[in-house]
Formats: C-alpha cells, sequence, structure tokens
C-alpha cells in the first residue's frame, strides 16, 4: 500500500483543509515529517490510519474526539485518502462522529460518523460496515496489525525489546495472531475435562450399582473378598456369573413361595366371608335394644314439648303487637330531640344578639381614623414628588466622583512624567559619562588585534618546527635501527661467507679422496698423470654434498645482498638526518632571530611554545574585552540618541497633562458646588431614607385601612348570624309542636293493638315476647322431637322383624381363625416381595452393568489419550519441555523476528551485538520469549535492560524493522511501501545517526518509502523531502 494524497479537513490540530502529496517524494527513499513540539506530526499517521479503518494510530485519541477545536461550525471534519495497492488506484472518504452548533437554533446536533471508498473501476461503497470489510480485503491486515507494520509508533520503540516474557506473549498474541492455537488448547482442556467428567460418571455409576447387588445368603463370599469384587469397576467378568446365579436362585424362590402364598388366601377369604355375616347380624341386634331404650326416652319429654308449643302460640300474637310498640317509642324519641333543638336555638340566638353589638361599637371607633388616613396619604404624594431631586442628586455625585477620579488621575500622570523626565535626564547624564571613557577602546582594540594575529602566526610557525623536530627525531630513531640491521647483516654475511669456504674445503677434500682410492700404482693419476701414488689423499668422513655446497653458496649470495641493501639504506638515512639537522638550525634562527645549539632545540621550542601560548590566552582576552567595550560603546552612542528623544516626548506630554490637571480642577469645584445646592432642598440625607419614611408612611396608612375594612366585614357578618338565628328558632318551634301531636297519635295505635291481641296490659305483651332467634329454636326443637320420635316407632318395628328368633355370632373365635391366617400370608408375601425385590434389582444391575462396563473402560481410554494431548499442547508433560503450543509458535515467530532484527542490528552497531532468544522459565514452565544481548566485543551474553540509550534505540529499531518483516509476510504476501517511523533519533551520536540512516536507506532503496517523524535538527540537513508542520494560534499549518 503506497499512499498518493492525504487530505484533512478541521482534522486533529488542522483547522482548515491540508494537503500532503506523497507523489513528490517519488518512489523510494527517505522522506521526513518535523515542525513545532504538539504541531501534528503524528497526526498525519494517524489520517492515514483513520482514513483505511476509521482508527488512530494510538489508544490515546477516540475516533470521536478527532474534530479540531480551531474549526469553525460550518466545517465539517473528514479525511480523503488517495492511495495504491498492487498497481490499482484507491480514494477512500470519511468523517468521524462528532457534535456540532445547529444551523438553525441554538444547541448542538449529532453528525454521524459516514464513510466512502472508490474503487479503481469506479464504483462507491458507502456503508462503514461495508467499506471496512473491503480495506481489511485489499490490504490484508486488521488496523493493530497496520500500526505495527507500517508505524513504529511514538513512545512504542522499547516496550516489545524491553518487555517481559508475559507481556511479550500477549503483544505476540495480538501481532501474530496465534490466539487460536490458545483456543485450541483450551479446546484440548474442555474436552480433557469432559472426558475425565465423563469417565468419573461411569465410574460413579458403576460403583453405585455394585454396591446395591444383593447376593441369596447362600451365594454371597466372605465379606473381605466379596467387598474386593464390587469396589472396583474392573472386576465385571467375575461378577457377572455370579450375579446371574443369583437371579436364577431367586425365580426358583419366588415361585414356591407363591404357590403357599395362593393356598393361604383361599382359607383366609372363608374366615373373612364368616365374620363378616356374624357382625352384621350383631349390629342389628344391638341397633334394636338401642332404639327401644331412646323411644323410652323421648316419652319422657311429652309435657315439656307441649309448653313449648304453648310459648310459640303467644309469641306470635306478640308479634302483631310489635310494629305499633316501636312506633310509640320513635315518637317520643323525636319530641325529646325537638325539644332540645328548640332550646339549643334560643341560646345561638342569645349569643348571635350579643356579638352584633360589638360588632357595632368596633366598627365606630375605626370610622373615627379616617382622618388620619387622609392626612398620611397626603404626605406620602409629597415625600414622592422628591424622588427626582434624589435622581439629580445621584447623577451630580456620579459627575463629581468621575473628576475627582480623573483629577488623582491627571495627578498620578503628571507625577509619573516628572520622575520619567528626572530619570531620563539621570540615565543620559550617566551614558554620556560612560560614553567619554570608552572613546579610546577603537584604537586600543585595532592594536591588540594586529599583536594576536603577529602571535597566532608565530604559533603556528613553532607548531610547524616542533613537527620538524618530531620528524627528525624518528628519523634519526629510523637510522640508528637501520645502522643496528646494517651491521647485523654485515656479521650475518662474513659467517655465510666462512661456512661457504668450509663447505667447499670439505666437499673438495673428499672428491680428492675418492679419485685416490681408484687409483693404481702405475696407472696415471687422471689429475696429474703421474703412474706412481706414494701418498694419496684419504677418503674423509661427513663430507657435505653437492647439494649441501650449493644451499651454503646461496646462503651467502643472499646475506650478501641484505647486508649490501642495509648498508646503503643506512647511509641514505644518515645523509637525511644531517640535511635536517641543518634546516632545523636555520629555522629556528629565522623565526626567533637568534641561534641555538641542537641539542638546546627542543626545551628552547618548548619554552617559546608556552610562551606564546601564554601571549596569544592574555591577547585573547584582551580582545574579547575589548570588543565588548566597543559594543557598549556603539549601544550607549545608539542608546542615548533614543533616550534623549524620549525625554522630549516625556517633557511635551507633562507640559499637556499639567493644563489638563487644571481644567479637571475648575469642573470638579462647580461639581461639588451643585451638589450641596441640591442636598439643601431634601426632606433626607438619602434616597435609602427618603424610601423608609414613605414606606413607614404607607404601612400606618395600610394599617388603618385594614383595620376599617376589617371591622365592616365583621358586622356584616353578625347581622347575617343573627338573621339566621332567629329563623332556626322559629323553625324549632314548629318542629316541637308536631312532634308533640305524632306523639299522642302513637300511644292510641299502641293501646288499640294490645286490645285487639288478647293482652290484658303492656305487662303481659312483654312477657310473651321472644326474641326471633329463640322462637326459631323452640320450633325447631319441638318439630325434631315429633320426627323423631315417629322415626324410632317405624325402626323398632323393622328390626323386630328381620332378627325374629336368630341368636348372638361368636365373633371372637372366628377372628381369631382369620388373624392367625392374615400373618401367615403377610409373612409370606413378605417373603416373596423381598426375593422379587432382590431379583428385579439385581436384573436390572445386570443390565446396566452389561452397558456400563464397556462404555467405562473406552472412557478410561478416551481420556488418557485426550490428558496427553492437553498436556503436550498446554507444556505439562512431565519429564518434557514445558511449553504451551501457543508459546512454541510464538517461539518460531520470535526467531524469525530475530533472525531479520540482527540482520540490520549487525550493521547499526559495526558488528558489536546480536540478539538472542532465551528459554526463561516462569514457575514450573518456560516461555521461550526472553530476549537477551551477545556482545561480541566482550564475548559475554547480558540482558537487553542493560544496553544504553543509544544501544537500545538501534536495538529497538532493528526489532521493529523485523517485526515489520516478519508480520508482512505471515500476512499472506502483504506488501506495504510506506513505513513511517517516529522519534527516537535524538539519543544516537553522529555515528550510531549514519548507521541508523545507512539502514533505513537500505528498507527504502527497493521501492519503498520511509517517512521519519522527529524534530531532530541534523536529520532536517541530511534528508532533502520534507514535510514541516508549524503550530500557530489558529490552528497548525503543513508546508512540504
Amino acid at each position: 500500500m503506497r499512499p498518493i494524497k492525504l487530505t484533512m479537513t478541521a482534522f486533529g490540530p488542522y483547522a482548515g483543509s491540508v494537503t500532503v502529496d506523497f507523489s513528490k517524494f517519488g518512489e523510494k527513499g527517505l522522506f521526513l515529517i518535523t515542525g513545532d513540539t504538539g504541531a501534528g506530526k503524528t497526526t498525519i499517521f494517524d489520517g492515514i490510519t483513520f482514513a483505511l479503518y476509521g482508527e488512530t494510530s494510538g489508544s490515546v485519541r477516540e475516533p470521536d474526539s478527532l474534530r479540531s477545536g480551531y474549526a469553525g461550525p460550518d466545517t465539517e471534519t473528514s479525511v480523503q485518502l488517495d492511495f495504491r495497492y498492487a498497481g490499482k488506484r484507491y480514494s477512500v472518504t470519511r468523517s468521524p462522529r462528532y457534535e456540532r452548533p445547529k444551523k438553525r437554533g441554538e444547541g448542538t446536533s449529532l453528525h454521524p460518523a459516514t464513510a466512502e471508498l472508490t474503487m479503481p473501476d469506479g464504483q462507491v461503497i458507502t456503508s462503514i460496515k461495508s467499506v471496512n470489510e473491503k480495506l481489511e480485503e485489499i490490504i490484508g491486515l486488521t488496523a493493530q496489525q497496520f500500526s505495527q507494520v507500517a508505524m513504529i509508533a511514538q513512545g512504542d520503540f522499547q516496550k516489545l525489546l524491553l518487555a517481559e516474557s508475559k507481556e511479550r506473549q500477549r503483544i505476540f498474541t495480538t501481532l501474530f495472531s496465534t490466539e487460536d492455537f490458545a483456543r485450541f488448547t483450551d479446546l484440548l482442556r474442555s474436552m480433557e475435562s469432559e472426558a475425565r467428567a465423563q469417565k468419573e460418571s461411569l465410574f460413579q455409576e458403576i460403583q453405585l450399582q455394585q454396591s446395591q447387588i444383593e447376593l441369596p445368603d447362600e451365594l454371597r463370599p466372605d465379606p473381605e473378598k466379596w467387598q474386593s469384587i464390587i469396589g472396583s469397576p474392573y472386576n465385571w467378568e467375575e461378577l457377572s456369573p455370579l450375579l446371574n446365579k443369583a437371579i436364577t436362585a431367586d425365580q426358583a424362590a419366588e415361585k414356591a413361595l407363591g404357590a403357599s402364598a395362593a393356598e393361604n388366601e383361599e382359607m383366609r377369604a372363608g374366615l373373612a366371608a364368616a365374620v363378616k355375616t356374624g357382625e352384621e347380624l350383631n349390629a342389628r341386634l344391638d341397633k334394636l335394644e338401642m332404639t327401644r331404650q331412646e323411644l323410652a326416652l323421648q316419652k319422657l319429654r311429652t309435657a315439656e314439648m307441649e309448653e313449648t308449643e304453648r310459648r310459640l302460640t303467644l309469641a306470635v300474637a306478640a308479634e302483631k303487637v310489635r310494629p305499633e310498640a316501636e312506633g310509640c317509642v320513635r315518637a317520643a324519641k323525636r319530641l325529646k330531640e325537638a325539644a332540645q333543638s328548640l332550646q339549643n336555638s334560643a341560646d345561638e340566638l342569645t349569643l348571635a344578639q350579643k356579638v352584633m353589638e360589638k360588632a357595632e361599637r368596633a366598627l365606630g371607633l375605626q370610622e373615627k381614623n379616617i382622618p388620619q388616613q387622609n392626612r398620611l396619604t397626603g404626605e406620602v404624594q409629597m415625600l414622592e414628588k422628591t424622588r427626582p431631586q434624589f435622581e439629580r442628586l445621584e447623577s451630580q455625585m456620579q459627575l463629581q466622583k468621575k473628576l475627582e477620579q480623573e483629577r488623582k488621575q491627571l495627578i498620578s500622570k503628571v507625577n509619573s512624567l516628572i520622575c520619567r523626565q528626572e530619570e531620563e535626564q539621570g540615565k543620559i547624564s550617566g551614558m554620556k559619562m560612560s560614553e567619554q571613557q570608552l572613546r579610546p577602546v577603537p584604537a586600543k582594540l585595532a592594536a591588540e588585534q594586529a599583536n594576536l594575529s603577529r602571535a597566532r602566526q608565530l604559533a603556528a610557525l613553532t607548531a610547524r618546527i616542533v613537527g620538524a623536530v618530531k620528524t627528525y627525531r624518528e628519523t634519526i630513531r629510523e637510522r640508528d635501527k637501520v645502522q643496528a640491521i646494517a651491521k647485523s647483516d654485515l656479521k650475518f654475511w662474513e659467517q655465510t661467507q666462512k661456512t661457504l669456504a668450509d663447505v667447499r674445503t670439505r666437499f673438495f677434500a673428499h672428491q680428492a679422496g675418492f679419485l685416490a682410492s681408484s687409483l693404481t700404482e702405475g696407472q696415471p693419476c687422471p689429475v696429474c698423470g703421474s703412474a706412481h701414488h706414494p701418498s694419496p689423499a684419504p677418503l674423509p668422513d661427513g663430507a657435505p654434498s653437492e647439494e649441501e655446497l650449493k644451499k651454503a653458496e646461496t646462503a651467502e649470495k643472499d646475506s650478501g645482498r641484505r647486508s649490501t641493501e642495509s648498508s646503503r639504506k643506512s647511509g641514505e638515512l644518515a645523509a637525511k638526518v644531517g640535511e635536517m639537522e641543518k634546516n632545523l638550525l636555520i629555522s629556528v634562527e629565522g623565526a626567533y632571530g637568534q641561534s641555538v645549539p641542537l641539542e638546546q632545540i627542543s626545551p628552547f621550542l618548548k619554552e617559546q611554545e608556552s610562551a606564546i601560548n601564554a601571549q596569544i590566552e592574555q591577547l585573547e582576552k584582551n580582545c574579547n574585552d575589548l570588543e565588548s567595550k566597543a559594543a557598549r560603546l556603539a549601544s550607549l552612542t545608539e542608546e542615548i540618541g533614543k533616550r534623549e528623544t524620549a525625554l522630549k516626548e516625556v517633557s511635551a506630554s507633562l507640559e499637556t497633562e499639567r493644563q489638563n490637571l487644571q481644567d479637571a480642577s475648575g469642573k470638579l469645584q462647580a461639581a461639588n458646588a451643585g451638589v450641596n445646592e441640591i442636598r439643601a432642598q431634601l426632606p433626607c440625607q438619602s434616597p435609602e431614607e427618603l424610601e423608609k419614611l414613605i414606606a413607614r408612611r404607607r404601612q400606618t396608612l395600610t394599617r388603618l385601612e385594614q383595620d376599617l375594612q376589617t371591622a365592616r366585614t365583621e358586622r356584616e357578618k353578625a347581622a347575617t348570624a343573627l338573621s339566621a338565628s332567629q329563623s332556626k328558632n322559629a323553625s324549632c318551634q314548629e318542629e316541637r309542636q308536631k312532634a308533640e301531636t305524632d306523639y299522642r297519635q302513637a300511644v292510641d295505635r299502641y293501646r288499640e293493638a294490645l286490645t285487639s291481641a288478647g293482652f290484658p296490659d303492656k305487662e303481659a305483651y312483654i312477657a310473651a315476647r321472644l326474641q326471633p332467634e329463640t322462637a326459631r329454636q323452640m320450633k325447631k326443637e319441638l318439630d325434631d322431637w315429633n320426627q323423631l320420635t315417629l322415626r324410632l316407632k317405624a325402626s323398632c318395628e323393622t328390626l323386630s322383624e328381620e332378627t325374629k328368633d336368630q341368636p348372638r355370632a361368636d365373633i371372637a373365635g372366628l377372628s381369631a381363625a382369620l388373624d392367625a391366617a392374615s400373618g401367615k400370608g403377610e409373612r409370606l408375601r413378605a417373603e416373596q416381595s423381598v426375593v422379587y425385590r432382590r431379583r428385579e434389582n439385581n436384573l436390572r444391575i445386570y443390565q446396566c452393568l452389561t452397558d456400563k462396563a464397556p462404555a467405562f473402560a473406552k472412557a478410561a481410554a478416551e481420556h488418557a489419550r485426550l490428558l496427553r494431548l492437553y498436556q503436550t499442547a498446554s507444556g505439562g508433560l512431565v519429564g518434557k519441555r514445558r511449553l504451551s503450543f501457543e508459546t512454541f509458535v510464538q517461539a518460531a515467530y520470535f526467531e524469525e523476528v530475530i533472525r531479520e532484527a540482527n540482520r540490520r542490528l549487525r550493521v547499526m552497531s559495526a558488528g558489536q551485538y546480536k540478539l538472542l532468544r532465551t528459554d526463561e522459565k516462569t514457575g514450573a514452565s518456560q516461555t521461550g520469549l526472553a530476549l537477551n544481548v551477545l556482545d561480541h566485543y566482550t564475548g559475554k551474553v547480558r540482558s537487553v535492560k542493560t544496553l544504553s540509550g543509544g544501544e537500545t534505540f538501534m536495538a529497538s529499531l532493528a526489532l521493529a524493522l523485523g517485526l515489520s518483516d516478519v508480520i508482512s509476510r505471515s500476512s499472506g504476501g502483504i506488501k506495504l511501501d510506506t513505513m513511517f517511523i517516529d522519534e527516537g533519533f535524538g539519543t544516537l551520536d553522529s555515528d550510531s545517526l549514519e548507521l541508523a540512516l545507512g539502514i533505513l536507506s537500505e528498507v527504502s532503496a527497493g521501492d519503498h518509502l520511509v517517512g521519519i517523524i522527529s524534530h531532530v535538527s541534523e536529520l532536517s540537513s541530511r534528508i532533502e523531502n520534507k514535510i514541516v508542520v508549524r503550530k500557530t494560534a489558529s490552528g497548525s499549518v503543513i508546508k512540504s
């Protein structure tokens, strides 16, 4: 992915629209993004990331907060990026969600987030989700991967290098998407857990089933053996035949018990029928006896029932009189209530008359205050007319205060100008004195600068002579060394000459002896021709060979050549030393005007060099002092001119302000006179006092008016109440008369009703009355007695006919025989039930274990297999390397990253450092992600945390570039043609900076653009292509 053009509007620190044209930088190479701190250098990369993914490169700012604080309300926030990928051009435009002022009315409205992607064929995609999915498909990287590959972000240089292994593991999980391997391990753990749970469930179920097995006593083994059999789920083969045998035995026993139980049940049923028939006969005989007894008791209550019937007849007659009696009571009650109401209304009428008299007296008192109310009203109106006078006074006092303030300000200005005038005059006087003292300085400076120039020339000449002395001494040492070599070579040559002479003598002696050994007397000698040989030469032992003779001759020639050459060099150096001595003596005499012996030249030059340096130092100090004084002189001359001009301006201003002060004093006197005149006409000192006076008058007036109105209201209320009481009293008198008439009529009707019902008097009526509930109970009791008597007579007749001439049955004997048969039947059924339940239980267990035992064996094998797989994936195998599957994969990626990083670190550190991955132990496991560094200079391995600041930056940069390479490869051959590096170069010295730039140049050489975000000034001079970001009061701007 290569960006072509980026346009940001109201984005981050950029208030308006800014455009970055990346196409101007070509297809490869370095470019620099530099500028003020906080101006928005990193925001350029944020803009690219936001355009592609709707997110920023860091975690500090959310997309909702990207709108520029400098932007105007009508400017929309957006980012447009034109980029090329795989030779095709795309354009994407995004706007974040943000609040903006409403175009109409007050308040804000929410601007929604939008996205638009234009494809190479012109197709436009507008849905945010569709744009995000399409861009991630095109680029092949998530937002986080893109930020790691395309941007080495500010503050993140050292995070991966210095992170602990656990933190590095979390980082790699995100970068290389290794969470699938962790999920795979979790899946294995879940599968292992499920398999273990299934095995344990089957184990517990089998143990439960086996513990419930019941064997007949004759088949049960001894307890210890039995517990060992049922205590393990692995004994099914031994348990199966034993359980099958128990089931067969219980089937036979159950059949025998069933036959015995059927025979006993037939006998028990016959006895039960006989008991039932006897019990029914005895029950009828008992019932007949009881019925006869009850009938005799009923006859004893005949007189009581006749009296009850008489009382009920009188109560019915009394009920006919009851309405008239109750009406008489009600009439008496109404008469009493009417008399009481009449008395109450008479009391109320008396009270109302007294209240009326009191209200009329109070009204008369209040009407006497009406003249005082009229007087207060006039006073309030008069006081209110004085309000404008106070307003005039306030206005005049404001003018007075303003003029007084102006006068004080003018006095302050005049005093200040006088001080300034005196101060300027004093400063000008002092400056002129200093100027007079500094006037000789320029001439002194020129003289000292000439002396300094001559001293520096002599110092340079002295340095050349010192160098010549050094060369002279080195030449002497070389001459002495060559002379020693020449002497040694000469001595060696003389030795080889002697050796050669000795070898030749012995060689030729051997030749003579060999020839003599072949002479025969009488035969001529091949050398001298003599036929007689009186003293032939002997044949010596250990004679040298011809080859040894040649070697000695060669050695003599070589040593002769070396001796000649070293002698020649020695002579040349001796001549050179003589020439140098001559030149040194001439140079010293020419420089210092005196002859100096050769052996004293070095101390003389040292003394002269020291003196000259001291002279130069003093002269430089003098020149610096004089230059400062000369600059001071020029500054004083200029400053005197400026201050004299300023003094004139101050004097003119002082005269003007004095005239203004005089005018202001006159105006203030006039304002004071006006204030005094108005105050003399006012009834009080201030508007507040006037308002308080008016308020008091109004308060008194309001109180009098309210009291008069209250008195009138109370009199009207009293009159109304008196009228109502009079009407009520008349009505009550009429009600009492009507109640007396009604009462007399009710008494007459009551007396007539008593006579008609047959009651001689009131007391007989009252005695005959019954409560309704009592009458109902008495009637019910009479009816129940009559019905029971009739029923008992009928029952006696029926039972006598049914039991005629029959004796009572022997129920006790029959019941004893029945109980014996029933007990035997229950015992047989219980035994049969025990055998049945045991057989059914064992059969159920047999069928269950037939399925569960093989299932348990299969589940145990599956759990063992999954447990080993999980332990392998989680690094939990005993005796093996304790490394999880995810960490193993991350370690492989890490090795690739380190290999790529070392390729660049080797160049940046000049071959000194190499990164190494180590298997760091954490508790009982190993991470495999620890990082150390090998120092080739010392041969030692140490922690990366011991690197210096510059070394840490180089290692971090190398690791980041390596990480970028590996992520690109691991993302399916993703090709990113542009990379950004944010800050960190300030920690490097010039050499390390040169090496780092070399590495980045190498990265950018293969059709790559590398952008460096930095404020280091040295980078600005080295990198030609630049984007300069400047901060202004109205937002940042970009210059490229």
